[in-house]
């Protein structure tokens, strides 16, 4: 499980990197989605890649903070999409 110090609010996108090459697109969106309506969903695989990436955003900042926590595959962050607002970065979950 992942592990951090001090979470953002507001944030609903992951950056999952360290993903099997063996994983679809199907099975990884899957293990994500039990924890809340999906947005938008890109897994990326290159033959120079050693391992998947997949970039995931969700509709609700607590669905990703959810799938942050819980999920077990690869090694999941947040990821600031360029149009979040950075106040909302700065604050924190107590």
């Amino acid at each position: 499980m992942a592990k951090i110090e001090q979470m953002p609010v507001g944030l609903n996108n992951l950056y999952v990197s360290g993903l099997d090459k063996n994983m679809s697109e199907l099975d990884v969106r899957r293990t994500f989605a039990r924890f809340g309506k999906i947005s938008s969903f890109k897994l990326v695989s290159k033959s120079e890649y050693l391992s998947n990436i997949a970039f995931i955003a969700y509709l609700n900042p607590e669905h990703a903070k959810q799938a942050l926590l819980n999920v077990s595959i690869g090694t999941v962050v947040w990821h600031k999409a360029k149009e979040q607002d950075n106040s909302e970065i700065l604050k924190s979950i107590d």
